[in-house]
């Protein structure tokens, strides 16, 4: 029913506050797995720009810790994209990303298995109208491949199809702010 979609979502909106708090002390406890996962799901908000650009620099940074390049990079991309001039980067985080940087280089573009373990559960569940198990790893798999607007476009179509419309349109702007950020860092 709308009515229950549409308070389970403010709910879900209400507490993000505590899953922004809680994903700030796991990175400052340095608990850079946690973090990563605390800190992706606290963008499921509209907070402010300079809000959104404190959670990238902390996926950015528990990446770069985690030896995963590709999103740290991504994902530092998107925090210089929504950050002020004024604010400088940490010596030390802006060390780790230049670490990230270099290893990137050194990858192949194809190397992201966990990328590619997440999209298969993802088909499975959908192919068997698992809708939990599926949102789940559709989520998982935006985390760890936050370059690619799809599956963002794929989370907002579910959310809508959910009735869950301010989730909706929130990975909606995602999947738009990732094509903006595509486009300048290309």
């Amino acid at each position: 029913q709308p009515s229950i979609a549409d308070a389970s979502v403010d709910v879900f909106f209400e507490n993000q506050a505590d899953v922004a708090r809680a994903a700030a002390d796991l990175w400052r406890a340095r608990r850079w797995a946690e973090a990563a996962d605390h800190l992706f799901l606290a963008l499921e908000n509209d907070w402010s720009e300079e809000a959104q650009a404190d959670l990238y620099f902390g996926l950015a940074d528990s990446y770069a810790h985690l030896g995963r390049p590709r999103q740290a990079f991504w994902y530092a991309l998107a925090y210089l994209e929504l950050t002020s001039a004024e604010k400088e980067p940490p010596a030390e985080w802006l060390r780790s990303l230049r670490g990230a940087a270099g290893l990137i280089a050194e990858q192949p573009a194809n190397v992201e298995p966990e990328a590619a373990e997440q999209a298969r559960r993802w088909r499975q569940a959908v192919a068997a109208k698992r809708w939990d198990l599926g949102l789940r790893a559709l989520q998982k798999l935006c985390q760890v491949a936050p370059w690619a607007p799809e599956y963002q476009d794929a989370a907002a179509r579910l959310y809508g199809e959910l009735g869950w419309k301010a989730l909706s349109e929130s990975w909606a702007r995602r999947a738009a702010f990732t094509r903006r950020l595509a486009a300048d860092a290309a």
